[in-house]
């Protein structure tokens, strides 16, 4: 698969498709948010996202209703094994970005992309503070060679 309208694809920080709230989800919520996934899924809303509250994600209500139903979601890996333009993923080695670590290598490792890149940065966690430059730098090379200007 490669989409002709995109030049490339840029992952930073991606990890495994997550299926259920996330496990840092604050307990307090959790009850509330299920139950307003459950309502939706009952309407014949399963599809449609929920932006949960105080947290940088949103889901759809069938993957918080039931997290283990199998195919509910392509897992990133199985997505990036059909992906054959340029590819470029990023991470860090710290902190949360150390868990997600195992996610970005799988889905890299598994693009039949011929002009795929990984960069993996130590010591550095997920909001990149102090590894801006380096960023910006490894980012600017791989849109000059994959996206040049027209």
């Amino acid at each position: 698969m490669k989409d002709p309208d995109a030049a490339g694809l840029i992952l930073a920080s991606p990890g495994s498709m997550h299926r259920g709230l996330p496990s840092a989800f604050p307990e307090a919520g959790r009850g509330d948010m299920a139950q307003w996934g459950r309502a939706m899924v009952a309407e014949g809303r399963g599809k449609e996202l929920m932006l949960l509250p105080m947290w940088p994600w949103i889901m759809s209500a069938e993957s918080v209703v039931d997290p283990l139903r199998p195919g509910a979601t392509t897992p990133l890996d199985e997505l990036l094994a059909r992906y054959r333009g340029p590819l470029l993923v990023f991470c860090g080695a710290a902190g949360h970005d150390a868990r997600l670590l195992p996610g970005a290598r799988a889905a890299y490792e598994r693009s039949p992309s011929p002009a795929k890149r990984l960069e993996v940065l130590e010591g550095c966690d997920h909001f990149y503070v102090g590894f801006e430059d380096r960023v910006v730098d490894f980012l600017k090379e791989w849109l000059a060679k994959h996206v040049p200007p027209s």
